[in-house]
This record gives C-alpha cells, sequence and structure tokens, in this order.
C-alpha cells in the first residue's frame, strides 16, 4: 500500500491549495503612539498584520476575533494585553485574561515579558489564569477556604460509598456519574432542581443530593462548585458583583468556542456595563459538545452584542498553501458557521498523499514503516510525527503495532492497552474463566452484569473456598441466602456459558458471551450516562474483530498479557526519552498543537464521521441530547467535519491520510469528508432496516453457511452446516426486517 497524490475514487488532478496571503502596502497606524508600539513590537520579532492590528487597537465595547486556524491568536492576545498597559495606560488591575488550561495561561505570561515596557511586577498585577483558578481566588478572598477535590480516585470512591449507602443496585460507574452531576452543575441545575422523570434520573438525582450534603458537612468543594458557587454567590450579592464589575474593565477570553453556558453567563455579569468584552474563538474549531461547549455562544455573540464588532484573522501561519487548500475545502461544507477562507503564508512543495489500505491493521503497518524509514534515514525524528484518530478505539491496531515493533512512542491520555478497558475486561474475564476457572479477579469483572455486589460476593467466595475449594468458586454463591433466585439461576446460566466456551474459537466465545452481555448494558440505563450504547458497541464489535486472528482462546489471551507487559516494559524504558517519540492522540487532544507531520488515519465513512453521527437522530443520551430528527444528524455531521478539519490543520509540512478499505470485516468507502474536497459526490450507502437475529453460523472460516434459529433449533446441542458438513455454533446477524 502507497500513498498517492489524490484520494482513492478522484477522477481529477487538480488538488485544492489554499491562495497565499498577499502582500501588504504600508501598514495603517492610526496614531503616533500606535505606530511607536508596533514598531517596536518589530523590533522584538512580533510582526502583526493588518487584520492582527485592527484587534489589538479595538479598546472600546464589545469584539468577537474570530481566530482561524494558525492564524496567531495568542500574539494578538498578548499584544492586545501590552497595548492596553502601554498605550492606553490601564492599570494592570483592571485587566482580566481567561485561558482554558494553565500551561496557556503560562504562556502568556512568559510571551508578555518579551513586550517593551513589561516587567514581573506590571505582570504580577494582571490577572491571567483560567475560570477555575480566577474565581477560586475570588472565593478565598471571601473567606470560603474550603478543599477542593482534586483526587479523581478520591471522588470516585465517595460516589461508590453513596451508591451503596443508597442502596441502589447495578453497575454505576463512578466516572459517569461525577460526568452527570458535572453536566447538570455546567447548566446551573442544582442538586434539588436535577430531572427526576426516570429510574435513572432519580437514582442520579439522590446521589447528586447526597454528594453535595457530604461535602458541604466536610467543607469541600469539586472543580464545578468553583464556577457554580461564584455564580450563585454573584448572584446573591449585588454588592460582590459591583465589586468585582469595578475591579475589572477590560475583560478577554480565549478558545471562546469551547465556552460552556454557565462560564458565558460569569463572563457576561462581570462584563458589565461597559461590555469591554473581546472574546477570541473559532467557529470551525467546536469539538467539544460533549464537554458542555455550545457553539450557539460564539455564533450568537454578535446577536447578544449587537454593538459588538467581528474581525476575522484569516492568515494561517502554520500550514503550507497545499495543506490548508484542503483543509479550507473540508470545512466550506459546513453550513452552520461564519462564511471566512483561510490564506496561506507559507508555499508547500508537499502535496497531502492519501492511502487506502485494505484494513486498520494493513493501515497501521504502512504507516509505521514510513515513520521507521524516514527516521533512520535522518530525515525527520520520531517527534515530528503525529498520529491521530477519531477514537481511542480506532487506534487500537496502530498501539500494538507500536508496542510490538518498539516505536518509542506517546499515548495521550492512555494508560491501558485496549484489552483492559472497563467495558471490554468483563467479556476478556469469561474467556479466562473458561480456562483458568479459579481466576478470582475474572470472577470479579463479571459479577456486575449478573447484578451482584462484586466486593461482598468475593469475600463470601474466598471464605466458602478456604473451607471447601471448588473448581468453579462461582459456584459457591448458590449458597449465599442474601442472594435472590433470579440471580442464582443468573450464576448457573452463567457457569454454563463459560465452560460451553472453552473449545470454540476467541470470536465465536466474545460473540457468545456479548450476547448476554449486551442485553445487561441495553437494560442498564446506568450504563448510558456519558455514551450512547453505539460506543460500547463499537468497543465490543473491534474486540471480535481483534479476536479473529486467533485460532485458540488460549492464544488470543497470550497475545493480550503480552502486549500489556510489553507496554509496561516499553513505557519504563522510556520513561526518560519520550521527549524523542510518535504522539498517537485523539484529534480531541491533539487540538492547538502542531507537528511536522501528521498521519491523519481512519478517514473512512463511519469512522469520521462517526457511525453515530449518521443516526444521531436514533439516539437517545441522558446528558447530551440536542435537537431533533434531521436537526440533530446535521448538527452531529457538522461537528464530525469540524473534527476532520482539526485534525488536518494540525500539519506543518506534511499531511498523510488513510482511508482503511475494510473496517471490522465491513467494507466502507472513503470518508465524505475527504471526497467533498475534491468536488466528488460521495457514495453514501443506504441505510436499510436491519435487524438484529440469532443465527447458526458455520465454523468453516471458508464457509459463509447461516440459518436462523427457530423454535425446532433450541434444543439442539449441535448441528452440522448444509453446506460444508462442519459443525455450526450460535451467533447473530443483521438482516432486513
Amino acid at each position: 500500500m502507497k500513498f498517492v497524490e489524490t484520494p482513492y475514487g478522484v477522477k481529477t488532478k487538480k488538488r485544492p491549495i489554499a491562495s497565499l496571503t498577499a502582500a501588504e502596502a504600508v501598514l495603517d497606524y492610526t496614531t503616533e503612539a500606535d505606530k511607536a508600539f508596533f514598531t517596536s513590537l518589530h523590533q522584538h520579532g512580533i510582526i502583526l498584520n493588518q487584520q492582527q492590528m485592527e484587534a489589538v487597537t479595538h479598546v472600546e465595547g464589545p469584539l468577537l476575533t474570530i481566530a482561524g486556524a494558525g492564524s496567531g491568536k495568542t500574539a494578538v492576545l498578548t499584544a492586545r494585553t501590552a497595548y492596553l498597559l502601554t498605550v492606553k495606560k490601564i492599570d494592570p488591575k483592571h485587566i482580566l485574561l481567561v485561558t482554558f488550561t494553565r500551561k496557556a495561561a503560562n504562556e502568556m505570561r512568559e510571551r508578555l515579558l518579551k513586550f517593551s515596557g513589561m516587567t514581573q511586577e506590571i505582570i504580577q498585577s494582571l490577572s491571567v489564569g483560567t475560570f477555575h483558578s480566577f474565581f477560586l481566588s475570588m472565593l478565598r478572598k471571601l473567606g470560603i477556604n474550603h478543599t477542593i477535590l482534586s483526587n479523581d480516585r478520591y471522588r470516585h470512591m465517595m460516589i461508590e460509598l453513596i451508591i451503596r449507602d443508597l442502596g441502589i443496585k447495578g453497575d454505576y460507574q463512578p466516572e459517569a456519574v461525577l460526568a452527570a452531576i458535572s453536566h447538570y452543575k455546567m447548566n446551573m441545575i442544582y442538586a434539588d432542581d436535577a430531572p427526576s422523570e426516570t429510574n435513572v434520573e432519580q437514582e442520579i438525582k439522590k446521589i447528586y443530593q447526597q454528594y453535595e450534603a457530604q461535602k458541604k458537612a466536610k467543607k469541600q468543594i469539586d472543580f464545578d462548585d468553583i464556577l457554580l458557587a461564584s455564580y450563585t454567590l454573584l448572584n446573591m450579592q449585588p454588592s460582590l458583583l459591583a465589586s468585582v464589575q469595578k475591579r475589572f474593565h477590560y475583560i478577554m477570553v480565549d478558545e471562546f468556542q469551547d465556552t460552556n453556558q454557565l462560564q458565558y453567563e460569569l463572563i457576561k455579569k462581570i462584563a458589565l456595563p461597559d461590555n469591554h468584552l473581546f472574546v477570541v474563538g473559532d467557529d470551525d474549531q467546536v469539538i467539544y459538545t460533549f464537554n458542555g461547549a455550545d457553539s450557539n455562544i460564539i455564533l450568537d455573540f454578535p446577536t447578544h452584542y449587537p454593538r459588538a464588532k467581528k474581525i476575522t484573522l484569516s492568515t494561517n501561519y502554520r500550514c503550507t498553501d497545499t495543506i490548508l487548500g484542503l483543509s479550507n475545502a473540508v470545512i466550506d461544507h459546513n453550513k452552520k458557521r461564519f462564511p471566512k477562507k483561510l490564506t496561506a503564508a507559507k508555499k508547500g512543495n508537499f502535496h497531502p498523499k492519501f492511502a487506502r489500505p485494505k484494513t486498520t491493521e494493513d493501515e497501521a503497518n504502512t504507516i509505521i514503516d514510513k515513520i521507521i524509514t524516514d527516521v533512520e534515514n535522518g530525515e525527520k525524528t520520531y517527534r515530528d510525527f503525529a498520529i491521530l484518530s477519531r477514537t481511542h478505539t480506532n487506534a487500537r491496531a496502530m498501539f500494538e503495532q507500536l508496542v510490538i515493533r518498539e516505536v518509542p512512542f506517546i499515548a495521550h491520555t492512555i494508560k491501558q492497552i485496549f484489552y483492559e478497558q472497563a467495558v471490554i475486561k468483563p467479556v476478556i474475564a469469561h474467556l479466562r474463566l473458561s480456562l483458568e476457572p479459579q481466576n478470582l479477579t475474572a470472577i470479579s469483572s463479571i459479577l456486575p452484569a449478573l447484578y451482584i455486589n462484586k466486593e461482598k460476593a468475593i469475600h463470601f467466595i474466598e471464605m466458602e473456598d478456604f473451607v471447601d475449594p471448588k473448581e468453579e468458586p462461582l459456584l459457591h454463591l448458590l449458597n449465599e441466602k442474601n442472594l435472590k433466585e433470579f440471580q442464582k439461576k443468573k450464576i448457573s446460566e452463567r457457569a454454563l456459558l463459560i465452560r460451553s466456551l472453552a473449545g470454540m474459537t476467541p470470536e465465536q466465545a466474545i460473540r457468545k458471551v456479548r450476547k448476554d452481555y449486551e442485553k445487561y448494558l441495553e437494560t442498564d440505563g446506568r450504563q448510558t450516562l456519558t455514551m450512547h450504547k453505539d460506543t460500547i458497541k463499537e468497543s465490543l464489535d473491534e474486540l471480535e474483530f481483534s479476536s479473529k486472528r486467533f485460532e485458540t482462546i488460549a492464544a488470543f489471551l497470550s497475545f493480550i498479557d503480552s502486549l500489556r507487559n510489553k507496554y509496561e516494559q516499553l513505557a519504563k524504558a522510556n520513561e526518560h526519552t519520550l521527549s524523542n517519540a510518535v504522539s498517537l492522540m485523539s484529534i480531541h487532544q491533539a487540538k492547538g498543537l502542531e507537528f511536522p507531520a501528521v498521519f491523519f488515519i481512519g478517514a473512512s465513512e463511519t469512522i469520521i464521521p462517526h457511525g453515530f453521527s449518521l443516526s444521531a437522530d436514533e439516539k437517545s443520551d441522558l446528558i447530551y441530547e440536542k435537537g431533533k430528527g434531521k436537526q440533530k444528524v446535521a448538527a452531529a455531521i457538522e461537528e464530525e467535519r469540524r473534527l476532520c478539519y482539526v485534525a488536518m490543520t494540525r500539519a506543518i509540512n506534511e499531511l498523510y491520510v488513510s482511508s482503511p478499505c475494510e473496517y471490522r470485516g465491513k467494507t466502507i468507502g472513503v470518508s465524505r469528508f475527504i471526497l467533498e474536497a475534491f468536488q466528488t459526490k460521495p457514495v453514501i450507502s443506504k441505510q436499510e432496516n436491519l435487524n438484529e437475529v440469532p443465527i447458526l453460523s458455520c465454523t468453516n472460516q471458508h464457509c459463509n453457511g447461516w440459518m436462523k434459529i427457530t423454535s425446532n433449533h433450541h434444543s439442539i446441542q449441535e448441528r452440522a452446516c448444509p453446506i460444508c458438513g462442519e459443525k455450526m455454533v450460535e451467533s447473530i446477524k443483521n438482516v432486513k426486517v
């Protein structure tokens, strides 16, 4: 498989190229003081274009600065701060600069020191920091010195204990509950006002109320409380609000497109009455709606502030004209955006390259071959490369091949291999128990799906097994008096299921296990707190596909154990040399970063745009459900397109786009976002009405024989394939309704 000049299926040889930024004539300085300021910047190597200068010199009233990818927004924010201080002689105590990360805040301070006239004392007087740091400082000054719950594990334990004390059954994931509570707080919904229409909502409300009560009793707050408590106090104490407004006359907000409703309400309050509000963001990079960001906030800013001025920074200083041209051609197809066309400051000789590997395994090997070759030839170092994927699950094959081939890499935020994910572990545990029935760790993993408290159950098993050891310790639970009959029935059924797996291939075993496991997930509303069931299904599909490479369960488990051990060894060996390593990350994690060479993997239909975005109107999610019908689908697809745009605009010099032909055994087309950029109509598969039905499937990998399971088949333990005569096993298949 090779990288070529145009995507598969594109007939035209014409490739999109961005216009180069026109050379500017004599810059227009409004005053002599302005001229002196910008001349000083020039002497310090800070050269701003006319659009940037216009934003920097804006002082009175609201301003929306649309900063396209790579357009120098940080330079504008810092220059504008310096301009207010040195030219307009604004007292630094009256300036507030809000960022979304501490890293960005520190970078702002460091850059400000490079400006003429800036001293450490002046910068110390400025308020530069995140929303949380600013409002925490306000709370501290008011004498609210509560302990901040910054330890996630501690908060998880709090939620687990609350669930236990409330007697709530089932397998609530603490992180999912905390995400639900966070969502409520971001939308200014207090515990007593939380919705309670469904059983799950009622349970979440009770947990939320207990969580708040316990924190209050112990004088503790979490990060969301910092903002919500500030909002509450500013509403309840007009004198406090007036003092904050009197202090901060000029407010600037970075990454405005990532603002949630609570943050926006806080900013609007303290900006009154003069509204000297300077916000910088890019509507084409709104990719965190799942985390509370709302694209309507930036798009409706001119409506909220009719007097607002809007400036677009349209020169991209990062990407070459060839990379930017492709990126522009992609994002131009979004309708819900401010019209704009970025121009490139750099001309490039390298055009984006495209590949159409057969599978994700082929994709991984080809890309790693390319990286190793370039490094060995001395053309690049490992740190020059980034591999970007839509989700971590999409990068499973890439992750494994990087480990197996011992390429130094940083898997950002991925702390464990794919097979140790929370959704995957119980399935693997079933396979492990078919070979090791006494493995208590594996038994513990399967208990939640049996609606059994795992801590109490494991303690009971250990006590019973000490007195009366069994070949299958799980069966001790049949003597547990506190378990109900339906739970004991499930234990017996699960023991039979586990025994039946021993002679199967890993793929067959996973299919059989997941059939029952998915029923549990389907009926357990707790599992939909932060993700669609499609996301769970995606992980299970990937697991099933991955297992096809192995003929026996033992071989598959051996691979998993070996991969885990090798990854741990590789991570330990490379912990001091990670400054020279390939970056493997999701597109979300790559936002704001840039790399000399980017591999954008999985650029195929159902990967990006993700499958659940194509049928968003059919999905429901407890927290993040917005819009209806076609409107919901359109919004979901536009966010997917923005993700594609963000991935491409991370590349400085080289961009490689890979679109696998097959994904988890199914043929898929090149992503519509790529084809549209070349004015090629994408082949969108017709969404047929399909239904999962139980079938008998032939075990012969060279035979496609299958038949629906009818009432006559339920009593048949084994059945021969009518085509080849081989054994058939239970499975599932999507068939037309």
